[in-house]
């Protein structure tokens, strides 16, 4: 019999089991609460995901569902109906916080410790039974979204209180540690994912192979300021971009891929969007990996580059625009810095990285790991 502790984590969250359901998730925040899940179950402790997330559907009444994810961690979906009329995808909304507010009234203890990611449309049922049931709230804070993106008074509001009202914070940057020291709470820094990837695939060709992955977008721009690396790198480099992206953004990068290769000596490819094995596969096949998002914007105080640990975790170098976010993290000094936020200045970080010296990202993914470990640890038993 399983006598171990169970820590309730509250965020939208789907699995494949489920999928017709079309249910409403950030995949980059499904990934992030994996891992937080498999680090407590390795803390020893027991998991529960509750996610409130409604369905895109048109149509339909899907009940509430429970699902073993893996050892020690269960998944309870919260019931949800279609909608294709603005009204009634509000209620579709208001049901969803409302079977949350019910939930945590009637299953949470007072004083018990629970997680829960962050988010606009988590906050308020989520504040609102805590004010009830008196429970002490981990808040896990990837970023500040009204400070990425003007909100409506309301959320503005609801955002500060909640991030004051916390017990305790999970955050992304220590960056955001330091701004938020004046509240005195007791918090622990998670930058993404620390697991180390097993490899089988090695490299197709002697080309030093440069990779991009991730959105596709023209306000972040990563994408677009990564291929226009390639006309200041020779024909020893190939430039690969992969990721997700509205499909205006997608037919934009292409047609400037193609206008780039008849120009340059440096070959450029889109391959499309990479999910799970096939997504750590085909990085494994590349030496470099660019996190070239635009250097500027208040939010880059508040978010952290994800991709910067999915390139080391395949053992790739990095490159990224000298923000302080990354230049003040544990992996600060093995990252490769461009200093203007120009093509020629990229250029430059990939030209003067020597494949043959040492380097091991591992030794600091394995380190970060393990201190996560045993830092939630702590905070679940304090």
């Amino acid at each position: 019999m399983n006598f171990k502790k169970t820590i309730k984590y509250i965020g939208f969250y789907d699995s494949s089991e489920f999928i017709d359901e079309k249910r409403s998730i950030s995949l980059a925040a499904v990934n992030k609460m994996d891992y937080i899940s498999e680090s407590i179950v390795k803390a020893g402790y027991n998991v529960q995901i509750i996610s409130p997330s409604w369905t895109a559907n048109k149509e339909g009444w899907y009940k509430k569902r429970t699902s073993n994810l893996s050892e020690g961690i269960e998944l309870i979906l919260g019931s949800t109906f279609g909608a294709n009329i603005r009204i009634m995808k509000i209620m579709r909304i208001i049901w969803s916080w409302t079977w949350l507010f019910f939930y945590l009234v009637f299953n949470v203890k007072r004083g018990e410790k629970i997680i829960a990611y962050h988010s606009l449309m988590i906050d308020f049922p989520l504040y609102c039974a805590k004010r009830i049931k008196g429970f002490k709230l981990i808040l896990e804070i990837e970023e500040e979204y009204c400070v990425v993106i003007k909100q409506p008074f309301f959320f503005e509001w609801l955002e500060k209180k909640m991030i004051c009202y916390a017990d305790y914070h999970i955050l992304s940057t220590d960056l955001m540690k330091e701004s938020y020291s004046h509240l005195n709470k007791d918090s622990i820094i998670i930058y993404g994912n620390y697991n180390v990837q097993e490899v089988t695939k090695g490299k197709e060709n002697d080309k030093v192979s440069i990779v991009y992955a991730g959105i596709i977008d023209s306000v972040k721009s990563g994408a677009f300021n990564a291929i226009k690396v390639a006309e200041y790198l020779n024909s020893s480099y190939i430039i690969k971009v992969i990721g997700f992206g509205d499909k205006e953004n997608i037919i934009k990068l292409k047609q400037e891929i193609e206008r780039l290769n008849k120009i340059t000596d440096c070959e450029i490819k889109y391959d499309g969007e990479k999910k799970g094995r096939e997504y750590i596969e085909y990085l494994s096949e590349c030496d470099i990996g660019l996190s070239t998002q635009t250097a500027t914007g208040e939010y880059l105080r508040y978010s952290f580059p994800s991709k910067i640990l999915s390139y080391m975790s395949v053992g790739l170098r990095v490159i990224s625009s000298n923000i302080e976010c990354v230049e003040k993290s544990k992996i600060g000094e093995i990252i490769y810095y461009y200093t203007v936020d120009a093509p020629e200045s990229i250029a430059e970080a990939v030209k003067s990285i020597n494949l043959d010296d040492t380097y091991d990202s591992f030794n600091y993914l394995n380190r970060l790991n393990k201190e996560f470990v045993g830092n939630i640890k702590d905070m679940l038993g304090v």
